[in-house]
């Protein structure tokens, strides 16, 4: 995570459509109904209860999640905050409990919650109350009700954990702090190293929780150190002291510390007694030192959580933040967890890439190209770890969102935008979709993290959008390009239906995230053929009776580089489904001829089920 600035969002509830949408802003006198209440069999609404389709999606951690910036995506009180009960009130939109792949559900089976505990910034990222919830964001009760509502969908949760720093007014501090004041006498003198002398560790034995020292000199174990002094007061002024924090009014942890070791197996504990399905692990290079670090250390830590964790729930999922660069690679090797975010595939990754190049010329994208891209890394973490699961994703809180990178083309770029999509959800492993990028918002990173994290894009009316971002220019280029939720929601050609495919297909056909890809040549440099190869666990009863047994998944996918239809033979094939950037034209399988619609992606059974 990095620091940012307050921020707070001022709109009112929007209706959109015949329903209504809370988005950040509402208007409490406003209906309250939302999205989910329109069509979910799990509200207080009227009429029969509906009947559950099931797709028989695998119960598993391969995942498609969605990422949400709990502040900015649906304010249920019209206090112009996102909230738990907002999401809670719409995910009937993430994934709709009567059939999870209708037109108007995106189809997810995870969601990724950024902090969700009292703090008092808009990000959450200092965390003062390790086991509540933010009375912005609601209380307890709606959040035990969002978990229960999310797995009646058989949707998983996974919560941020904050484990490197805490908030300079936590309680744990500040205590520590005052104390420290009190017995000033041994408190304000440090040894030659410039650390605090033992005398105050005697007195203060809390103090032991954080790294204190003199200013300008050294941290033990040569840690490198972002020098804090946010409410230290006189301590600092006339002692000279600092501490080791992550940003400014954060008081990183000292991850030895038995204490601050149990604080967090009891929060672990805690909120999977809750509900929680696992968690996200914030700022890992930072546990031991900011930026220049003791990775052997962090290892050691890392791999604690995932036994307490492991322990108290042996299917959770983890997946954490991770080296923003093919050092992550070194942590899968030495870790237990299931991911860690692959960065080198996603925006950082994508800008100036020769995939990115080719995107500008007319018929520039070839098949050796997008095949490098999206495997380049699908089995780096599989090899030291087997049991790893590839963390995918483009757009984050962080480094802002990819539209950014599709906004500059000309020609064809919602379709080429499209296609990338579609090619990205191709590369084994989860698939993390940041709020908002289904349907195109655009969100590039600069000085101010704000532009990334702005409200979710419910609907528009006259006046334009009114959950909006806080700085100019970040509506009128998402209207460039893209619609509004409530206007996408009913077109077969909008950016949020064919990612609502994507994640219905994935669902459908499991050896797509869960199987490697092998490439299949071809004479043509703008056809990419890839296999995919799954054979299905059986379907095990309470008591571990086989109640379904599967055939081998053997899938080719098929896939259309070009702005030209293509035909291709296809014997031997069956065409099982497709992805198509133009929903009037549909790639077909006939005399065994395979049509390619441009830029489609066709998936065909080469003998499996």
């Amino acid at each position: 995570m990095k620091k940012a600035l307050k921020l707070k969002f001022l709109s009112p509830l929007l209706l959109v459509s015949s329903f209504a949408i809370s988005s950040c802003g509402g208007n409490s006198s406003s209906s309250s109904s939302s999205f989910a209440s329109s069509s979910s069999a799990s509200t207080t609404t009227s009429g029969p209860a509906c009947v559950e389709k099931d797709y028989d999606v695998v119960n598993d951690n391969y995942r498609n999640f969605y990422h949400i910036f709990v502040s900015a995506f649906a304010d249920s009180n019209g206090d112009g905050i996102g909230d738990i009960k907002g999401i809670s009130d719409n995910l009937d939109y993430l994934r709709d409990k009567c059939d999870p792949h209708a037109d108007t559900s995106l189809g997810i089976n995870g969601i990724f919650l950024s902090p969700i505990h009292p703090s008092p910034t808009y990000h959450k990222y200092d965390i003062t109350n390790f086991f509540d919830i933010d009375p912005q964001f609601g209380t307890m009760e709606e959040f035990e009700t969002f978990i229960t509502r999310a797995h009646e969908r058989g949707i998983k949760v996974i919560l941020d954990g904050v484990f490197n720093h805490i908030s300079s007014k936590n309680t744990l501090f500040t205590d520590t702090v005052k104390k420290m004041k009190q017995n000033i006498s041994v408190c304000s003198k440090f040894n030659s190293a410039g650390q605090l002398i033992d005398s105050c560790y005697e007195a203060v034995p809390e103090a032991r929780r954080f790294r204190f020292k003199k200013s300008g000199s050294e941290y033990p174990n040569d840690y490198a150190n972002r020098d804090q002094t946010d409410g230290l007061g006189e301590l600092a002024s006339d002692y000279q002291m600092v501490y080791e924090g992550f940003a400014s009014g954060m008081v990183d942890l000292d991850l030895d510390n038995e204490d601050n070791r149990k604080l967090i197996k009891d929060y672990l504990e805690f909120w999977i007694d809750k509900g929680v399905d696992g968690y996200r692990l914030d700022a890992i290079k930072s546990y031991y030192g900011e930026e220049i670090i003791d990775a052997n250390k962090n290892c050691e830590f890392i791999n604690y959580i995932d036994t307490v964790v492991k322990t108290k729930k042996s299917d959770a999922y983890i997946v954490a933040e991770g080296p923003w660069d093919t050092g992550a690679i070194t942590y899968q090797n030495s870790t237990t967890i299931d991911s860690y975010f692959n960065f080198s595939r996603s925006l950082k990754g994508y800008g100036d890439s020769e995939l990115d190049f080719s995107m500008y010329a007319t018929n520039g994208i070839k098949a050796d190209t997008a095949y490098q891209y999206i495997s380049y890394f699908e089995d780096s973490f599989t090899k030291v770890n087997k049991n790893a699961i590839n963390a995918n994703f483009l757009s984050n809180h962080d480094i802002g969102r990819i539209t950014t990178s599709f906004a500059a083309l000309k020609e064809r770029s919602v379709q080429k935008f499209k296609l990338f999509y579609g090619l990205m959800n191709l590369i084994k492993g989860n698939f993390f979709w940041y709020y908002g990028d289904e349907i195109g918002m655009i969100g590039e990173y600069s000085n101010d993290d704000r532009i990334a994290r702005a409200a979710f894009l419910w609907s528009k009316n006259k006046g334009g959008y009114k959950c909006s971002p806080r700085l100019s220019g970040e509506d009128s280029r998402t209207l460039q390009y893209f619609k509004a939720l409530d206007e996408q929601i009913t077109d077969k050609d909008s950016l949020f239906s064919y990612v609502h495919n994507i994640t219905r297909i994935k669902d459908l056909y499991p050896s797509i995230a869960r199987s490697s890809m092998k490439r299949v040549d071809h004479s043509d440099e703008q056809i990419l053929l890839l296999e995919k190869t799954y054979q299905r666990p059986p379907l095990l009863d309470k008591d571990n009776k086989v109640i379904k047994n599967y055939d081998e998944e053997k899938l080719l996918i098929a896939i259309n580089l070009s702005e030209d239809q293509k035909v291709i033979d296809g014997t031997g094939l069956k065409l099982l489904d497709s992805l198509e950037v133009d929903s009037t034209k549909k790639s077909t399988l006939s005399e065994n001829k395979l049509t390619l619609e441009p830029y489609s992606i066709a998936i065909l059974d080469r003998g499996g089920k």
